[in-house]
Protein backbone atom coordinates (compact mmCIF):
# COMPACT_ATOMS: atom_id res chain seq x y z
CA UNK A 1 0.00 0.00 0.00
CA UNK A 2 1.13 3.61 -0.40
CA UNK A 3 1.46 5.99 1.89
CA UNK A 4 0.65 9.50 1.87
CA UNK A 5 2.02 11.80 4.41
CA UNK A 6 0.08 15.73 4.54
CA UNK A 7 0.88 18.46 7.07
CA UNK A 8 -2.22 21.32 7.66
CA UNK A 9 -0.59 24.67 9.24
CA UNK A 10 -2.97 26.89 10.43
CA UNK A 11 -2.95 29.60 13.78
CA UNK A 12 -4.97 26.97 16.36
CA UNK A 13 -5.13 23.50 16.68
CA UNK A 14 -9.23 23.64 15.92
CA UNK A 15 -8.43 25.32 12.65
CA UNK A 16 -5.91 22.81 11.72
CA UNK A 17 -8.48 19.86 12.51
CA UNK A 18 -10.95 21.44 10.26
CA UNK A 19 -8.85 21.29 7.25
CA UNK A 20 -8.41 17.96 8.58
CA UNK A 21 -11.75 16.58 8.52
CA UNK A 22 -12.63 18.23 5.40
CA UNK A 23 -9.12 17.15 3.43
CA UNK A 24 -9.54 13.53 5.18
CA UNK A 25 -13.37 13.11 3.31
CA UNK A 26 -12.06 14.50 -0.20
CA UNK A 27 -9.05 12.35 0.08
CA UNK A 28 -11.50 9.41 0.95
CA UNK A 29 -13.01 9.81 -2.31
CA UNK A 30 -9.79 8.90 -3.94
CA UNK A 31 -9.54 5.64 -1.74
CA UNK A 32 -6.78 7.48 1.21
CA UNK A 33 -7.85 7.20 4.30
CA UNK A 34 -6.25 7.92 7.90
CA UNK A 35 -4.15 5.67 10.09
CA UNK A 36 -2.34 5.92 13.07
CA UNK A 37 -3.28 9.64 15.20
CA UNK A 38 -2.83 13.17 14.04
CA UNK A 39 -0.17 14.61 15.89
CA UNK A 40 0.10 18.92 16.42
CA UNK A 41 2.91 20.72 16.98
CA UNK A 42 2.61 24.48 18.08
CA UNK A 43 4.26 27.39 16.06
CA UNK A 44 7.74 28.68 17.79
CA UNK A 45 9.10 31.95 17.57
CA UNK A 46 12.62 31.54 16.75
CA UNK A 47 15.53 33.76 18.28
CA UNK A 48 15.65 36.17 15.28
CA UNK A 49 11.90 36.84 15.52
CA UNK A 50 12.07 37.29 18.84
CA UNK A 51 15.04 39.81 18.12
CA UNK A 52 13.42 41.91 15.59
CA UNK A 53 9.84 41.99 17.30
CA UNK A 54 10.41 41.76 20.89
CA UNK A 55 9.06 39.50 23.52
CA UNK A 56 5.85 40.55 23.90
CA UNK A 57 5.19 40.82 19.80
CA UNK A 58 6.58 37.46 19.61
CA UNK A 59 4.28 36.14 22.03
CA UNK A 60 1.10 37.47 20.75
CA UNK A 61 2.38 36.97 16.69
CA UNK A 62 3.07 33.60 16.72
CA UNK A 63 3.57 31.28 13.19
CA UNK A 64 1.44 29.14 12.48
CA UNK A 65 1.62 25.59 14.03
CA UNK A 66 1.39 22.17 12.50
CA UNK A 67 -0.56 19.34 12.67
CA UNK A 68 0.95 15.98 10.54
CA UNK A 69 -1.28 12.92 9.47
CA UNK A 70 -0.73 9.58 7.61
CA UNK A 71 -2.83 8.08 4.80
CA UNK A 72 -2.34 4.66 3.68
CA UNK A 73 -4.19 3.33 0.43
CA UNK A 74 -4.29 4.91 -3.06
CA UNK A 75 -4.98 4.38 -6.28
CA UNK A 76 -6.37 7.80 -7.14
CA UNK A 77 -4.96 11.27 -7.95
CA UNK A 78 -3.83 13.09 -4.65
CA UNK A 79 -4.97 16.37 -4.66
CA UNK A 80 -3.21 19.33 -3.15
CA UNK A 81 -2.78 20.34 0.24
CA UNK A 82 -5.66 22.95 1.98
CA UNK A 83 -4.39 25.60 3.04
CA UNK A 84 -5.88 28.66 5.97
CA UNK A 85 -6.51 32.09 5.37
CA UNK A 86 -3.77 34.34 6.00
CA UNK A 87 -5.21 36.12 9.21
CA UNK A 88 -3.70 39.38 8.72
CA UNK A 89 -4.94 40.98 12.18
CA UNK A 90 -1.79 40.42 14.30
CA UNK A 91 0.31 42.26 11.25
CA UNK A 92 -2.39 45.18 11.29
CA UNK A 93 -2.01 45.45 15.08
CA UNK A 94 1.53 45.55 15.04
CA UNK A 95 1.66 48.54 12.23
CA UNK A 96 -0.75 50.57 14.01
CA UNK A 97 1.50 50.24 17.20
CA UNK A 98 4.66 51.07 15.55
CA UNK A 99 2.81 53.76 13.93
CA UNK A 100 1.44 55.15 17.47
CA UNK A 101 4.95 54.79 18.86
CA UNK A 102 6.88 56.86 16.03
CA UNK A 103 4.20 59.49 16.06
CA UNK A 104 4.33 60.04 19.64
CA UNK A 105 8.38 60.24 19.87
CA UNK A 106 8.17 62.78 16.72
CA UNK A 107 5.79 64.47 19.00
CA UNK A 108 7.97 64.62 22.12
CA UNK A 109 11.26 65.68 20.14
CA UNK A 110 9.41 68.52 18.73
CA UNK A 111 9.00 70.16 22.31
Amino acid sequence: MASLIRTYRAPRQADAARLFSQDAEVLASSGWRPVGGASWAEGRSGCLRVLLLGFVFAYFIRPPGSMVVTYEGGGGAVPPEPTMPRDWRPLIVLVVVVFALVALMALGSTR
